[in-house]
């Protein structure tokens, strides 16, 4: 008899650093941003966002993405890259629906928002420059 050797994960590019983006304090907004451990030259501008709704963020395509919804009829989103002053809101199209409370995933070529509180249930996938409505899936309905 043959013995199959078990599935090994590829650790070479899993990330070693963990970036903290602002947060609440009470009903305030925290600014400040933080990387742990620290990397010289590559920290993250203080975040972007005055609200504190609870966001997501993901790790696409060399920056950091984070959403949010900012306000009730939309879904903010921002990027960076490690090192960079500020953050851009627009490189990333804002989501046309509010939500909170969502997950975001991320893949080499696709990102993608699902669930979320006071959504209309519907997974938005970001490819080529634009959100677009992924599959829907009910359970994720808010």
């Amino acid at each position: 008899t043959t013995t199959k050797s078990p599935m090994m994960c590829n650790t070479e590019f899993v990330g070693k650093h963990t970036a903290i983006i602002g947060g609440c304090n009470e009903k305030r907004s925290v600014q400040k941003s933080e990387v742990f451990p620290s990397i010289k030259d590559k920290s993250i501008p203080t975040n972007p966002s005055t609200s504190c709704e609870k966001g997501a963020s993901v790790f696409f395509k060399g920056k950091i993405v984070m959403c949010r919804g900012d306000i009730a009829t939309a879904t903010s989103c921002y990027s960076t890259k490690p090192g960079d002053k500020e953050w851009s809101t627009t490189d990333i199209e804002d989501l046309k629906e509010y939500r909170a409370r969502f997950a975001m995933a991320a893949t080499t070529k696709y990102m993608a928002i699902i669930g979320g509180f006071k959504s209309s249930g519907k997974c938005m996938v970001y490819k080529d420059g634009n959100w677009t409505t992924g599959p829907m899936l009910q359970e994720s309905k808010g």
